[in-house]
């Protein structure tokens, strides 16, 4: 099979499986497992704290091993993780399926791009993961009512099978997944330990070297640094602070659906005028788009966390929902024009998760406690502060480019 089709593939199945996962994931966590914004947020956190654990050594498996057996095996953990969850509706078994989603999602991440960077090269890869995140955004609309027609079963129904849905894709991967184009640096297992420290070593230098480098981890820091306790609490703050709209008796699980296939639709619009406004292969059209991106991204938080009228708020998160999924793809762009070593690259771009799981880390408990001492407004509209200094480094690295 053609690899940039199974690239396409990959995407979609695995976003249509997940989003039938993350669709109720949280109202899950809220209603059935009955969980509070601490607890929320120490859930995030046992998944941030096993990204920052695992990152780096996934990547270096990735690039020693190779990116075939790491995604192969990252797919599974994660679909297993999420049934595990879904399965036992405590807070200790959702604890241990974040835990081995978040293994799972280390062996994933940095592995896939590089993996395509390799096959197909770094200016092709550069446009199909904008392409990609085209395909990805076509399953999550179909996967959304499907999640919420699972939900009206139980709210634990999407959840598992959908988990058991996204592990399934690691048997297609195993069949038709190749790796003609990159030769691992075999190491015994004596050498992984020094191994690791070279490719930590050698990411910090490129880092002094090119120190743009250390601004694209920085900024992933700060977006992580917002985004735990935005993604953790604002389902929970809607459905504690703001009265749903009486339509059709419609339960809440259908509003946030909806919520969502808005969102879904308003990406696929901004990703397509990405695509044929913003260039992925110039640097300085990546960082502007960037910058412009998170000029807006701080705005609707704070009007989530202050409005009573549901319209308004759900709006808001379409417009935040939307602009993050631009923002991924344009990060993964701007590290591959930075990284000239294809040895490194999924050494790099796992360096960035780790900084984004080190800022979520970091993020989530302060957002949980101020919302169990606060309320979730002020731990919402924390958020929408911690943001603003990836503005900073964005302005910094324009006049670099």
């Amino acid at each position: 099979m053609d690899q940039l089709r199974l690239y396409y593939i990959f995407n979609f199945l695995s976003a249509f499986f997940f989003q039938i996962i993350i669709t109720v994931n949280l109202i899950y966590q809220v209603e059935t497992v009955g969980l509070n914004p601490l607890q929320l947020a120490l859930v995030g956190t046992a998944l941030e704290l096993t990204v920052f654990v695992f990152e780096i050594p996934t990547g270096v498996y990735a690039d020693t091993r190779g990116r075939r057996k790491s995604i192969i095996i990252g797919t599974f953990l994660v679909g297993i993780g999420f049934a595990l969850e879904g399965s036992v509706p405590l807070f200790w078994a959702v604890v241990l399926g974040q835990v081995i989603w978040g293994i799972g999602y280390t062996f994933e991440s940095g592995a896939v791009q590089a993996w395509l960077s390799d096959e197909i090269g770094v200016a092709k890869a550069n446009q199909a993961f904008v392409r990609g995140t085209q395909y990805r955004n076509i399953a999550v609309l179909i996967g959304i009512p499907v999640s919420v027609g699972l939900a009206h079963i139980s709210l634990t129904t999407p959840v598992v099978l959908g988990g058991l849905a996204y592990a399934s894709i690691s048997v297609l991967l195993l069949f038709y997944l190749r790796e003609d184009h990159y030769q691992p640096k075999r190491v015994n297992s004596r050498m992984a330990i020094q191994t690791l420290l070279a490719s930590l070593k050698e990411v910090r230098q490129m880092s002094i070297r090119k120190p743009l480098i250390l601004s694209i981890l920085l900024v992933g820091f700060f977006y992580g640094l917002y985004e735990e306790g935005y993604d953790r609490l604002t389902v929970k703050h809607l459905l504690d602070n703001i009265s749903f709209p009486e339509f059709f008796g419609w339960q809440p699980v259908i509003w946030f659906g909806v919520i969502q296939i808005l969102t879904t639709i308003v990406a696929f619009v901004l990703i397509e005028l990405t695509k044929r406004k913003a260039n992925a292969s110039s640097m300085k059209q990546v960082v502007n788009t960037l910058t412009i991106l998170t000029v807006l991204l701080a705005i609707p938080i704070a009007v989530i966390a202050w409005t009573g009228n549901f319209i308004l708020a759900a709006l808001c998160m379409v417009g935040v929902g939307s602009i993050r999924t631009v923002i991924d793809p344009m990060l993964d762009a701007w590290v591959n024009l930075n990284v000239d070593n294809a040895h490194l690259r999924a050494s790099v771009f796992s360096a960035q998760s780790q900084f984004a799981a080190v800022g979520e880390a970091a993020g989530g408990p302060l957002a949980g406690s101020v919302g169990l001492r606060f309320g979730l407004r002020w731990a919402i509209s924390l958020s929408a502060i911690l943001v603003m200094p990836a503005l900073y480094l964005l302005f910094r690295s324009r006049n670099r480019t």
